[in-house]
């Protein structure tokens, strides 16, 4: 990955940004975005001292991730907008983009794992207070993974649903019961979903996510990359 300066002087905020995405990718040197590639749009802050808080380096990433998944005033906050240049998405529900057997690989601060999963076609649409106000719910395509973490953590209930925008291709999901309790008998969830998202020319879903008991704490984030 490599990084350009799209806009500069931004100074008000809330603001309304039109970007003009042949001037960015010609930053790149390139005339028009490939297929497969992924563009990202994120902020540096500088302080009233001129001191820079880059948004992303090569070197640590993006910044603020572990906000990432957050709500604020109702909505997850994220620190990075993401435009994939992707392959068509097949929505068939027996024979689609994402039906059929992956391998998942996971990875944590608990252990590494790799395994086949079963990716099924899920009908319904999450919650509504889960759908983003900017989301037309009928865009939504539903995916059950089944298993996740069978080895490392091993919840009761053994599947996760995740759900793609097909008008823009993002991803969202909700907190969701992972069937398993804390000693104290606190439900423990799948919670702060966050980084997710699909590549549809390879075919590959990624995401994170931590086990987490609401309104005492949780566990670090567990990444997973589901792929052919």
């Amino acid at each position: 990955m490599s990084s350009k300066v799209a806009m500069d002087d931004i100074t008000t905020f809330p603001m309304e940004i039109n970007v003009n995405l042949s001037d960015v990718y010609s930053k790149f040197g390139q005339t028009a975005p490939a297929l497969g590639q992924t563009l990202y749009f994120t902020v540096n802050i500088i302080l009233k001292d001129g001191y820079v808080i880059p948004g992303w380096t090569e070197i640590t990433g993006f910044n603020n991730v572990d906000f990432a998944g957050w709500l604020v005033d109702g909505r997850a906050f994220s620190n990075r907008v993401r435009y994939a240049v992707a392959c068509p998405f097949d929505k068939d529900p027996e024979s689609g983009t994402f039906i059929g057997t992956f391998i998942c690989d996971e990875s944590s601060a608990y252990g590494n794992d790799s395994y086949e999963v079963q990716l099924s076609y899920h009908a319904g649409p999450p919650p509504a207070s889960a759908i983003p106000a900017t989301v037309t719910a009928a865009n939504l395509y539903g995916i059950d993974i089944t298993p996740i973490s069978p080895n490392i953590w091993e919840p009761e209930i053994e599947v996760v649903t995740i759900w793609i925008n097909s008008e823009d291709l993002t991803v969202i999901s909700y907190n969701q019961d992972t069937g398993d309790v804390y000693s104290n008998g606190m439900a423990i969830l799948w919670c702060d979903f966050r980084n997710m998202s699909i590549n549809t020319c390879n075919r590959t879903i990624t995401f994170e996510t931590r086990p987490y008991m609401p309104g005492y704490g949780g566990w670090n984030y567990i990444s997973f990359t589901i792929h052919p």
